[in-house]
Formats: C-alpha cells, structure tokens, sequence
C-alpha cells in the first residue's frame, strides 16, 4: 500500500516537473513572438518616418535622438495622438453611407491588383480614407488641422 502511494507520487512528481518545462516552453515562445513584433512594429515605423522626412537619414544618432525629443515631448504631439485615437474610436462605431440607390443595381467595382510579394499580412487601425464611404470624413481631417 505503501509503495502504491510512495509510485504515485514519484509519477505526479514528474507531471509537475513536465508541466514546469511545457510552461517554460509556452513563456519562451511568446516572448519571442513579443520581440519579433515590435521589432516589425519599429522598423515600419522608422521606414515611415524615414519616407516622409528624407533628410533624417543624414543625422546621426545623437541629432536624431535631439530631434525626436523636441519635436515630441510638446503638447501638440500629445494632442494630436489623443485627437486620431479618439477619432478612431468614434469612427469605428459610425456606419458607412449607403450611396446606392435602392431601385438600382450595384455598381461594378474595379479590382486593383495588389503585390503578391507585399509581406504586411495585418493591417493597422488608420484614419479613414475618402472611399471608404464614412460621412465625417472631412470633418475628421479639419478636427486635426484645427488643433
């Protein structure tokens, strides 16, 4: 009887330990898979940061760091990610305008053809664009140049 308890618990002794090396596993995994996003969520980022003010490639790290600091640690910057944040948030629940006539067929959309080596498989939440059919466009984009 003894020896019946004493082998159960040297069998749960080693689940304990599998489960301890499964957790490892699992926590490894996906702090891995945590560096590899934000490494792709920085290097989008920096590109675009790059293609819309060229003349960045030309500081070096310490001019750049001196720019980001002043530019960014003001009130306007601030305000202006609170502003497209809410903005996002008040888009998201806005339906779109149906422009169809209810008596008509729907007309035919032209497809464009997209990249097929394009490696951006998700997209992120963006201000809206002009066709994507939501009423409050302009009054979104005059909301963030009155500011």
């Amino acid at each position: 009887m003894l020896n019946k308890k004493l082998e159960r618990i040297d069998k749960l002794d080693e689940e304990i330990m599998q489960m301890k090396n499964r957790r490892s596993l699992l926590w490894q995994s996906y702090k891995e898979e945590e560096k590899s996003n934000r490494t792709n969520r920085l290097c989008r980022r920096g590109g675009l940061l790059e293609k819309m003010l060229p003349d960045l490639l030309r500081l070096d790290h310490v001019q750049f760091k001196a720019f980001l600091e002043e530019t960014m640690h003001t009130g306007f910057a601030q305000k202006k990610i609170d502003a497209i944040l809410t903005a996002d948030s008040v888009i998201s629940t806005i339906k779109p305008i149906n422009t169809q006539p209810t008596n008509s067929k729907p007309a035919e959309t032209k497809q464009t053809a997209t990249p097929q080596n394009s490696s951006n498989h998700t997209k992120e939440k963006s201000i809206p664009h002009k066709n994507t059919g939501y009423s409050d466009y302009n009054d979104y984009i005059e909301s963030l140049r009155s500011d």
